[in-house]
């Protein structure tokens, strides 16, 4: 069975599309990649939690960008 045809722990992902395919298609780094899993499923698993969680990634891309780029907030 491959990866993307298996969830381990919860069903918050049942959809045709999984996060890592569009993570992989896009090339997303890791903090990008948890912004993008959490926006998706902040509805079905934890809320305001996982909004917060992905908001918390993002500040980390945004300073990563900024201190790659030479801007600053």
């Amino acid at each position: 069975m491959a990866a993307r045809d298996e969830q381990v722990g919860g069903n918050h992902y049942q959809n045709k599309i999984q996060p890592f395919d569009i993570i992989d298609s896009w090339k997303l780094d890791f903090y990008e990649g948890n912004v993008l899993k959490y926006l998706l499923r902040y509805r079905y698993k934890n809320g305001t939690q996982d909004l917060k969680k992905a908001q918390h990634y993002l500040q980390k891309v945004t300073e990563n960008w900024e201190a790659k780029h030479g801007e600053a907030s």
